[in-house]
């Protein structure tokens, strides 16, 4: 809801004390509620996504990391790319470059797990082609969370997750 707007905005000052924050839309960050979110993440000093559609920090040993949104263009060479995207089948029409990491907001197929085969999470993946937590897919490797949160608040095998990266 717009009127959590300042938690988030305590949220991400929080975490840009000790990294960059970069965010992108998610389920409920669309029609009035994508404004006050994107502000709040921009007055926080987090980076939106949206805005440009990648974000380059450097790390520790020098290398460069850029974070791009569905559709960017391939690295250039010695470029380590990570593809933010709220939900995977995003890359169904922008298929990522080669070697790139994919991190995906949630699941996108269901929060019942009843049985997993070769990664993937039935009976999720028996209407929806995207489920699985972490596999090598079109030449890049793909991280999605189960989430944190609930539409139905009914999960079965399927417990909250918040993914933490450390990428060097």
């Amino acid at each position: 809801h717009a009127s959590a707007a300042p938690l988030l905005g305590l949220l991400v000052r929080s975490l840009v004390r000790i990294a960059p924050c970069v965010a992108l839309p998610g389920n409920h960050d669309r029609g009035g509620f994508a404004d006050p979110v994107a502000d709040a993440i921009r007055r926080a000093g987090g980076h939106w996504l949206p805005d440009s559609g990648r974000f380059e920090l450097k790390n520790p040993l020098g290398g460069l990391l850029e974070i791009v949104a569905a559709g960017a263009p391939p690295p250039a060479a010695g470029i380590r790319q990570v593809v933010a995207i709220h939900n995977p089948a995003e890359l169904d029409r922008f298929p990522p470059a080669n070697g790139a990491l994919v991190l995906a907001g949630h699941l996108h197929g269901g929060q019942w797990v009843l049985s997993s085969r070769n990664g993937r999470l039935h009976p999720a993946s028996w209407f929806y082609r995207h489920a699985w937590l972490r596999r090598n897919h079109l030449g890049a490797e793909w991280i999605v969370s189960r989430g944190a949160g609930d539409t139905f608040p009914v999960r079965w095998n399927c417990p909250r997750e918040v993914v933490l990266c450390e990428l060097l």
